[in-house]
C-alpha cells in the first residue's frame, strides 16, 4: 500500500494541536483537510501495514482513537464535503463484529458538533442504506445529540426523518427503530401515522422503543387505527430467550456457551409439574414429556419459547429413536401427552407456535412410530436396552439388567475363543450409567434410581 508520508505527518500534528487547544479550534486549510481525510483512509487499512511503517506513523498512538479525533475535528470546523469520507470510515470500523464500547459512546459525541448542513448530510447517509446497519445507527445517534441542543429542528431534517419512515418496510428494523426514537425524543409532532404504519408492519424494535401505545401516549397521539401485529419483533424478548429465560425459567440457563445445571433442573421440574397440574395434564401419566424438554436441552439448546416445529420433528424422529426406549404400544401416548402439553402452552402462556407445533405433533404418530422400531435408528445403549427387553429381562430392574449383561458377555468371550482360541479374549461390554440410559423416560429412571438406593 502507498502512504503519502508528508500528508500524515500534518494530519497527526493537526492532532496533536488540536489535543493542545481548550477550546479545540485550530487553523484548518484544504491542505489540512486534505491530510485529515488521508488519515482515515490509512487507518482503515493499517492492519495490512508492516510494524515498520505502523510504527513509523502512529509511534504509540492509538490509530483508531485518532481517527476519532480527526471526526472531532471536521466536526467542530464544519467541514461538510468530509462527510462521504467519515461514513466510510465509521463503516470499516463499526460493523456487525464490533464489540468496541468506545467507538458507540465517542464517534456520536465526535459528530454532534456539525451544523445543520452536515447532519443532513449525515442523516442522508444513514437513511440511504449504503452501510452496514450498526454504522448507520451510529449516525443516527449523533444526529440525535445534535437535535437535544436545538430549540427547533429544521425541517430538512424532519423531511429525511418522513422518508426513513414511510420507507420502513425496506429499512432494517433497527434503523427504523432509532429513526422513531429521534421523533419520541425530540417530541415532534406530525409523525403519528408514519410511525403508527410502521408499527403495524412489525417494523419497530418494541424492545428497545416500547409498544405502539406506549409510543402514542408520549406523542400524545390519536392514531389512525391501524391493525398492529399480535407478537410484536422484541430484541429484548429474543435476548431473553435465546439464554434460556422463559415461561418455566427465571433464570438464564445458557451462559457462555454452557449449560446451568441448576437453572435447567429448575426449568424441567416447572414444565413438568405445570403441566401435571393443568386441565390438560390432569389425566395423563407424565412419562416422557421430562425427556423430551431434556433432549431440547441438552440436544438442541432450546427451551419450549425457541421450539420451532424442525426442532420438534428433530427431537421425535432423530433424537428419540436413537435414546430412547419404548415398546410400540407406548408411541400413541407419547404423542397424546406432548399434544396435550403444546395445547397447554397455547392456552396458557400463548407461545407464539405453540398451536402450529402441536398440530404437527397430534399429525405424526404414523412416522413416530416408524422410526421408534427401526434397529437401524438405535444407538448402542438403547440396542442393548432393546435387545434385554427382546430376550424378557426386565431391563428397568437393576439385578435383571446385570443379569442381561452378564449374560451378553458371556456369549461374547464365548465367541471370542472360538475366533481367536483362548488367547486374548477381553471384548466386554460395561453395564450403562445413569448417563447412558437418559433417554429413558422419567418413571423408568426414577424406578431404577429407587431400586439402587435400597441397596
Amino acid at each position: 500500500m502507498t502512504v503519502d508520508g508528508e500528508m500524515i505527518k500534518i494530519a497527526m500534528q493537526l492532532i496533536h494541536d488540536f489535543d493542545c487547544e481548550s477550546d479545540g479550534k485550530i487553523e484548518l486549510d484544504s491542505r489540512a483537510v486534505a491530510s485529515l481525510t488521508a488519515l482515515l483512509e490509512t487507518i482503515a487499512v493499517c492492519g495490512e501495514m508492516d510494524d515498520i511503517t505502523f510504527d513509523e506513523i502512529f509511534g504509540a498512538v492509538d490509530p483508531v482513537e485518532a481517527g476519532v479525533t480527526v471526526l472531532e475535528i471536521l466536526a467542530k470546523h464544519d467541514v461538510v464535503n468530509a462527510i462521504s469520507k467519515i461514513v466510510d470510515f465509521i463503516g470499516v470500523h463499526i460493523d456487525e463484529d464490533t464489540d468496541d464500547d468506545f467507538l458507540f459512546d465517542d464517534i456520536p459525541d465526535a459528530l454532534e458538533s456539525y451544523g445543520v448542513e452536515g447532519i443532513v448530510s449525515l442523516l442522508e447517509h444513514a437513511v440511504s442504506g449504503e452501510h452496514n446497519e450498526r454504522s448507520r445507527g451510529v449516525l443516527i445517534q449523533a444526529v440525535n445529540q445534535w437535535g437535544t441542543r436545538q430549540e427547533e429542528i429544521p425541517d430538512s431534517v424532519k423531511k429525511l426523518i418522513t422518508h426513513g419512515l414511510d420507507n420502513a418496510t425496506n429499512n432494517p428494523i433497527r434503523i427504523n427503530t432509532d429513526l422513531m426514537m429521534l421523533v419520541v425524543d425530540w417530541e415532534l409532532k406530525g409523525f403519528d401515522e408514519s410511525i403508527e404504519k410502521a408499527f403495524s408492519n412489525d417494523r419497530i424494535d418494541c424492545g428497545m422503543a416500547g409498544e405502539w401505545e406506549d409510543v402514542r401516549r408520549i406523542l400524545h397521539a390519536e392514531g389512525v387505527g391501524f391493525t398492529m401485529p399480535e407478537r410484536p419483533y422484541n430484541s429484548l424478548r429474543d435476548f431473553r430467550i435465546s439464554i434460556g429465560v422463559g415461561v418455566f425459567s427465571k433464570k438464564s440457563i445458557f451462559l457462555d456457551g454452557e449449560i446451568q445445571e441448576e437453572a435447567a433442573s429448575k426449568y424441567l421440574d416447572d414444565a413438568v409439574n405445570q403441566f401435571a397440574s393443568s386441565e390438560e395434564g390432569r389425566q395423563i401419566e407424565s412419562g416422557y414429556l421430562h425427556s423430551f424438554l431434556d433432549i431440547g436441552l441438552t440436544y438442541l439448546g432450546v427451551t419450549v419459547d425457541a421450539m420451532t416445529v424442525g426442532d420438534v420433528r428433530e427431537i421425535l424422529l432423530d433424537i428419540f429413536p436413537r435414546k430412547v426406549s419404548m415398546e410400540a404400544k407406548e408411541c400413541a401416548a407419547v404423542i397424546h401427552e406432548l399434544s396435550a402439553f403444546w395445547q397447554f402452552l397455547d392456552r396458557v402462556h400463548r407461545l407464539e407456535l405453540a398451536k402450529e407445533i402441536e398440530a404437527e405433533i397430534r399429525g405424526m404418530l404414523a412416522e413416530f412410530r416408524s422410526e421408534m422400531s427401526n434397529p437401524a435408528n438405535f444407538g448402542m445403549a438403547k440396542s442393548l436396552f432393546m435387545a434385554g427387553q427382546a430376550e424378557g429381562y426386565e431391563m428397568t430392574n437393576e439385578d435383571d439388567m446385570h443379569r442381561f449383561f452378564a449374560e451378553y458377555n458371556s456369549r461374547l468371550a464365548t465367541l471370542d475363543r472360538s475366533r481367536m482360541g483362548n488367547q486374548g479374549a477381553n471384548t466386554r461390554i460395561d453395564l450403562p450409567n445413569e448417563s447412558s440410559i437418559s433417554g429413558m423416560s422419567l418413571k423408568m429412571r426414577k424406578k431404577l434410581l429407587e431400586k439402587k438406593k435400597r441397596k
